[in-house]
């Protein structure tokens, strides 16, 4: 979330055009005001909360692997 409490980027829960998202991608945005990411692996598309819930690191940091 930004400073102001409000979230940034998209809001998943609107939809989101996923052609032109690269494999290994991982993609910042927001569902029903909580911070999210879109991550596509392979063919595959998952919408995980932003934050490790453990150490609240963020994700989209992280590294992706099978």
């Amino acid at each position: 979330m930004t400073k102001d409490n409000e979230p940034s980027g998209p809001d998943f829960s609107l939809g989101f055009e996923i052609s032109q998202l690269s494999n290994e991608s991982i993609t910042s945005g927001h569902v029903s005001g909580q911070d999210a990411i879109l991550v596509k692996q392979k063919d595959d598309y998952f919408i995980l909360a932003a934050f490790c819930s453990h150490y609240h690191a963020p994700l989209q940091d992280g590294e992706m692997t099978d």
